[in-house]
């Protein structure tokens, strides 16, 4: 299953889909309002999904809620740098990219907010890409058996 609450993205998807012969059912459904019930997923999976939201406290709410306790919240998004001159250009251009970007913030403070959405990182890895670093990590509910800490 997977959401998407832009039109002409989700018809994107649809095709894509059909295209490589997946099964895919899609939902029209933005993050803050997930169409399904609590606990019904082993794995949750969001692509820069969480620097796109107009705040990430709600969309993490929902993945907790339809994420299985021993579940994994899997994800790649942009995130503030740590400091510096990157990071101020990274709040000079946040305007301009979310105009161009589908609202995409790249300056999100993302690990920080997973965190305080009640998870523990099992797996973290930052990289830096042009502009701005990404995270990818899996997450697991908070007092799950994970690792805690960037690798």
């Amino acid at each position: 299953m997977a959401t998407e609450p832009a039109t002409f993205m989700l018809s994107r998807a649809r095709k894509r889909a059909v295209e490589l012969g997946l099964d895919v059912e899609f939902h029209d459904a933005p993050a803050e309002a997930l169409p399904f019930a609590d606990a019904s997923f082993d794995t949750v999976v969001a692509t820069l999904v969480l620097c796109t939201v107009s705040e990430q406290t709600e969309p993490l709410s929902e993945v907790r809620r339809v994420l299985k306790p021993a579940g994994e919240f899997r994800f790649i998004e942009h995130v503030r740098a740590d400091g510096g001159v990157h990071a101020r250009v990274q709040d000079l251009i946040t305007l301009a990219w979310s105009f161009v970007g589908a609202g995409c913030q790249p300056n999100r403070r993302t690990r920080e907010a997973v965190g305080s959405a009640g998870f523990d990182f099992k797996r973290l890895e930052r990289r830096w890409r042009p502009i701005t670093p990404f995270i990818f990590g899996v997450a697991v509910p908070a007092g799950s058996d994970a690792i805690s800490g960037d690798r």
